[in-house]
């Protein structure tokens, strides 16, 4: 301190030591320690005595925790005591104006959104690129406290679930904002720029000394320029570990464009949070809708998910948390705890505990380990309504009061009390007491009334504000045997209604589309996956005919022969629709197929969701027999163009995209996702209803290595073909995959045509033309419309005259691509037996 204070004095600086100003932070740490802190602390009442070449004897105040500029500087180098600061200051900028104006609708979503950020979020995040040892618990404080203002724009249901079900990074992705850990990296690394040009040498020399501790300012720094390199390529930005001098010269250089930088970094990893939450999303979505269609097994038997959940018995609703469940029943049913009608002091009557508050009586009077709230239900009054809304107030401006100065822990333990208190079990009916009533506690005796041992059972209402006074009576000896037992069996009941109830759900209805009474549904109403028998409820399933298709139950509801053809783009002459189309008419039926893709409105944008909803509605309908689709997977803009330079943008760890993209480039990955998504979503739903279709693909596109589409190989109706288009001397040849959807013996032949050619080195057929290999697959749905006609003729289905719908005509093109000496080609045969 002496050195201090001369170099001040030096330069004109004198300093002040009153309380407040200028003070020493210290901590006892190792052997000692303890006779050290009480020689300064109790002897020296917390005063240092120095002195100095130019003021003479000086005295410095010794402290814990030091306020500067808004920030709380603790002597152990930890956060806690600044974040429950910064905690306390955004809650009370936050309160008066959630209502009125962070969650009124009439704001523009943005305008409340920068709102919050300015006036709330600024006090967290003040001066956080400073931080040093920042650890797991202070991220998950700023991110707790963050997180409650986001939740103020969204009190509404997101997607029909409530706020409190809603993840955390659901509410972000539907901000498109960023995280707090993420918003913390971004101050950092705008603040070095200036740490380089005006930061002193000897900083440098701290953060240096410090650089081997994981959770220092040195190692934060590292971390936060490995993201940025993540978003932005490993050549964009040098890396700060192994050349940090080429690192700094390259801040300096670019100090303009530095936050420029770092602001499309956060750009682009919303972005790329964003497309990744949708298509974990997606994929949760299409294993649900294929449970529930019966073509995958449930992981978990639906009585140990009854078992396993919390249920609402007023709404029949289902939570996965206790806490989820109580906050319902308090927001939608106006529930109220019960203990608070017999909390009138932090003293618990029924175990003598003093909690040094009523806050934290009422939570050990919740707590399901302990019995003092049936006790003070049997033997005690409730408290009225007036007083117990009196309690909450007061308990509500003590807690705002303790959150303001930054209390967050409780300083008292709880200690128990002496001296027995005398319950009350007995009321007359205008509420006063009866003297014949009372009894000392701790003998295990009880009342016996004339009726004899059975007593009547408390009543509480559920909703209201405690227990009816005129229905409170204690339980007598047998009688809690017999009520446990009642209400065990209650309990029972409810939990084998719930299972039926979920079982009656599962079960198909007779009323939906392919279901019929007289026995068509194969049993149980599942599809043999992977070789497993799989059903509902644990019965087991049929096995399909060939190709598992079950034809009969298909050939009931299925209305018109219509096909689709997804991402078509321009008919030529010979393409699959003309081979589809001459293979029928040789048969004598027509199959019609529709051209689905963008230029054909919006429902020919498959990228929205409401045209996928549409098209999957018609498919569980009847209306389609089957499917076509090759998804421009790896890039969208790539899909059709040959000469288009193909850019990575997936990898074999990140399937929906690469982090770190650029915005033309993310977007295109956004559209080829949610194309992607909208065809395994129509093939599962025709793979449930029986019908057909194939997708198309690359053999080294990573669409084969997706959960869904592995979901989808593992059914016994599927089969994966590859097969060589073009030719090595022209420079056009191509290995691609086929997922087949019961395509009978097509399959085999494009194996058995392969192996009569010359084909390649790994044995794949050979394609010179693509119209070969179209008239190939159009033979799948050619005979697969023949089994569905040859069960119409065998149930005794009247076959009407097939017309298309006049909503779908819109999508057809008719015959104007077909040359004069078109002739009809008959379909494929498999000969021999393929490899």
């Amino acid at each position: 301190m002496s050195i201090i204070d001369d170099a001040g004095m030096r330069r004109g600086m004198k300093l002040n030591y009153g309380a407040g100003k200028t003070a020493v932070l210290v901590r006892f740490a190792g052997a000692g320690a303890k006779l050290q802190r009480q020689l300064l602390l109790i002897e020296q009442q917390g005063r240092i005595a120095f002195g100095t070449k130019y003021r003479g004897q000086q005295v410095v105040q010794v402290v814990q925790d030091y306020k500067h500029v808004g920030s709380m500087i603790a002597a152990c180098g930890t956060n806690s005591r600044d974040l429950a600061c910064r905690r306390g200051t955004a809650a009370s900028a936050l309160r008066p104006l959630r209502a009125s104006v962070y969650g009124n609708q009439h704001f523009d979503c943005s305008t409340r959104l920068q709102l919050l950020a300015s006036l709330v979020h600024s006090r967290l995040t003040y001066n956080v690129h400073v931080w040093c040892n920042v650890v797991q618990r202070d991220y998950d404080g700023l991110h707790h406290a963050s997180i409650f203002g986001f939740r103020s724009l969204r009190d509404k249901p997101i997607k029909g679930k409530e706020d409190f079900q809603v993840s955390d990074q659901a509410v972000l992705d539907s901000l498109c904002w960023q995280e707090p850990r993420v918003t913390m990296a971004a101050q950092r690394l705008q603040y070095l720029p200036r740490l380089l040009q005006q930061g002193p040498a000897c900083l440098f020399a701290f953060l240096q000394q410090a650089e081997h501790v994981p959770s220092s300012w040195t190692q934060q720094l590292h971390a936060d320029v490995d993201w940025l390199r993540l978003n932005h390529g490993e050549s964009a930005v040098p890396d700060s570990r192994r050349k940090p001098d080429e690192f700094f010269d390259f801040v300096l250089q670019n100090n303009k464009a530095w936050k420029g930088l770092v602001k499309a970094a956060v750009k682009r990893h919303i972005e790329h949070r964003v497309e990744e939450q949708r298509a974990q999303q997606f994929e949760q979505d299409f294993e649900q809708l294929g449970q529930s269609l019966g073509l995958f097994p449930d992981k978990v038997p639906a009585a140990v998910r009854v078992l396993d959940t919390h249920f609402c018995y007023d709404c029949s609703r289902a939570f996965l948390s206790k806490a989820g469940l109580f906050a319902h029943r308090h927001k939608i049913h106006g529930y109220h705890n019960v203990a608070r009608c017999y909390a009138d002091s932090d003293t618990c009557p029924a175990c003598l505990q003093c909690f040094h508050s009523r806050a934290r009586l009422i939570v050990h009077l919740s707590a399901s380990t302990t019995a003092c709230l049936k006790q003070l239900v049997d033997n005690f009054v409730p408290l009225p309504a007036e007083q117990v809304e009196e309690l909450d107030k007061r308990d509500a401006k003590l807690a705002s009061e303790s959150k303001r100065r930054g209390i967050r822990r409780v300083e008292l333990p709880a200690a128990f009390c002496h001296g027995p208190m005398l319950p009350v079990t007995g009321l007359q009916a205008d509420g006063g007491l009866q003297a014949e009533d009372y009894e000392c506690p701790g003998v295990g005796e009880t009342l016996q009334e004339e009726g004899g041992g059975s007593q009547a059972e408390g009543v509480l209402q559920a909703g209201g504000g405690g227990p009816q006074a005129g229905g409170l009576q204690a339980e007598r000896g047998g009688s809690q045997v017999g009520g446990g037992l009642q209400a065990a069996g209650g309990l029972l009941e409810a939990e084998q209604e719930s299972t039926e109830a979920v079982g009656a759900a599962l079960e198909p209805r007779a009323d939906e589309p392919g279901v019929q009474e007289d026995g068509l549904q194969p049993e149980g109403g599942g599809l043999q996956a992977g070789g497993l028998q799989v059903g509902r409820g644990g019965r087991k399933a049929d096995r399909w005919p060939s190709g598992g298709c079950r034809v009969d139950a298909f050939a009931v509801y299925v209305k018109e022969f219509v096909m689709l053809r997804l991402f078509s783009g321009r008919r030529q002459a010979g393409d699959l629709q003309c081979q589809v189309e001459m293979h029928s008419a040789h048969e004598g039926f027509f199959i019609f197929v529709l051209k689905v893709d963008v230029d054909g409105g919006e429902l020919g944008n498959l990228s929205r969701k409401g045209s996928v909803d549409f098209w999957a509605g018609q498919c569980h309908a009847g209306k389609f027999c089957g499917v076509r689709a090759a998804p421009p997977f790896e890039s969208w803009s790539c899909g059709g163009h040959a000469s288009a330079a193909k850019v990575p943008v997936r990898s074999q760890e990140q399937l929906w995209g690469l982090a770190g993209l650029r915005a033309k480039q993310q977007r295109k990955v956004a559209v080829s996702n949610a194309l992607t998504t909208a065809t395994l979503r129509l093939m599962l739903v025709l793979t449930a209803k029986g019908g057909c279709g194939f997708i198309e693909a690359e053999a080294e596109a990573a669409v084969w290595a997706l959960k869904p589409t592995v979901a989808l190989l593992g059914l016994s109706c599927i089969e994966f073909v590859q097969v060589e288009q073009g030719s090595a001397e022209f420079g056009n040849k191509r290995t691609t995959g086929l997922l087949l959807l019961r395509f009978g013996q097509v399959g085999r032949t494009l194996r058995s045509t392969g192996a009569s050619r010359s084909g390649g080195s790994d044995g794949c057929p050979v394609y010179r033309g693509v119209e070969h290999l179209h008239n190939v697959l159009a033979t799948g749905f050619v005979d697969h419309v023949v089994r569905v006609q040859k069960a119409r003729n065998e149930l005794w289905c009247c076959s009407e005259e097939h017309v298309l719908d006049a909503s779908l005509q819109h999508f057809w093109q008719r015959f104007s691509l077909y040359r004069p000496d078109t002739c009809l080609v008959p379909n494929v045969q498999c000969e021999g037996s393929g490899g």
